[in-house]
């Protein structure tokens, strides 16, 4: 196995020198049947002390103690078990098998590495499912308060070049992203990529959230509009002539914007020097 190598669940990863726990389940073996030895002593006791009791030849108090007796050993016998189960379950622990399906993003450990017995957790293997990835886009704290879970999102990587990939949030971090002294929040953006093109973690992506969205409205590239004020005009063609006309603008994005009023369908508005509907 190297890295890169795609595996998939269940399948084994590594081996960890089993010998001591192969010792510690031989031995917890052999306590069970210790116990279970002693068990079937104390039962049988019990069961020919509650005869001779049962004749009056023999005293309660004796009674008494073959019954502790055998609880004693009951509860050993019960212990026994535990452990080996135990036991059973560590020598269990070492074939590392995968616990997804993924591709090996890393090796940790190498063949023949002493991993040490107090070592928690040790890390051998690292996978990932490169069809489970999600973007993480950092919203600055003035925006934050029209980003919800649900909103449509699409975004770009360098790799792809104009292809665009859509998503959706599902999920908001609450706590704040400080970097420079810059307030972020983080939206998870969760997508189906294609199968003819694969994504990797940590690839730089430019986020466009669709925050409202308007339809069958007329629309206007950005650059054909102009300001006086605090007020936007547009310059219009009737005939020969270019005159200026007033307009109210809506909603917009990074190239068009909507217009609400001022304007009709067929008017032709200078666009960049040009003349455009």
């Amino acid at each position: 196995m190297k890295i890169g190598d795609k595996v998939e669940k269940g399948a084994l990863l590594a081996e960890v020198d089993s010998r001591e726990f192969v010792t510690r389940r031989e031995a917890a073996e052999a306590a069970v049947r210790q116990a279970s030895a002693s068990l079937n002593y104390a039962l049988t006791d019990l069961r020919r002390k509650q005869s001779l009791y049962d004749a009056q030849v023999l005293a309660r108090s004796e009674l008494d103690l073959a019954q502790q007796a055998y609880d004693v050993a009951d509860e050993q016998y019960k212990q026994a078990k535990a452990n080996l189960a135990t036991a059973m379950t560590q020598l269990g622990y070492t074939n590392i098998v995968a616990p997804i399906a993924g591709t090996v993003e890393s090796i940790s450990t190498q063949e023949g590495e002493t991993v040490a017995s107090n070592f928690n957790a040790p890390t051998f293997v690292t996978l990932l499912d490169l069809s489970r990835l999600e973007v993480w886009a950092y919203v600055d704290e003035t925006d934050i308060g029209r980003i919800h879970a649900g909103q449509n999102a699409s975004f770009t990587v360098d790799t792809y070049g104009d292809y665009e990939f859509n998503g959706r949030i599902t999920t908001i971090y609450p706590q704040a992203q400080i970097r420079d002294n810059v307030v972020d929040y983080v939206a998870v953006v969760r997508f189906e990529a294609p199968r003819d093109r694969i994504l990797r973690p940590e690839m730089t992506a430019s986020i466009k959230i669709a925050i409202d969205q308007r339809k069958n409205v007329l629309a206007l590239p950005i650059r054909a509009l102009r300001r006086e004020g605090k007020r936007q005009f547009v310059m219009i063609k009737t005939g020969n002539s270019v005159a200026r006309r007033w307009i109210t603008t809506g909603i917009r994005d990074d190239s068009y914007s909507e217009i609400t009023s001022g304007l009709q369908e067929n008017d032709v508005v200078l666009v960049g020097g040009s003349d455009k509907h």
